[in-house]
């Protein structure tokens, strides 16, 4: 197998779960997933109080 460099952001990109936003910021074709757990916290006590 031969390997090849390819070309971050136009041949090949990067996913980066729960990681800081600064890498988007800091190289093309880098994606920051993250979870909001504040906002997690709210939903799912919401649910428990309507009982759903």
């Amino acid at each position: 197998m031969e390997l090849q460099a390819l070309k971050i952001g136009e041949e090949v990109g990067i996913l980066s779960y729960n990681d800081t936003p600064v890498k988007e910021v800091l190289h093309d074709g880098i994606t920051v997933i993250s979870n909001n757990f504040k906002r997690m916290e709210e939903n799912a006590t919401r649910l428990l109080l309507e009982k759903k």
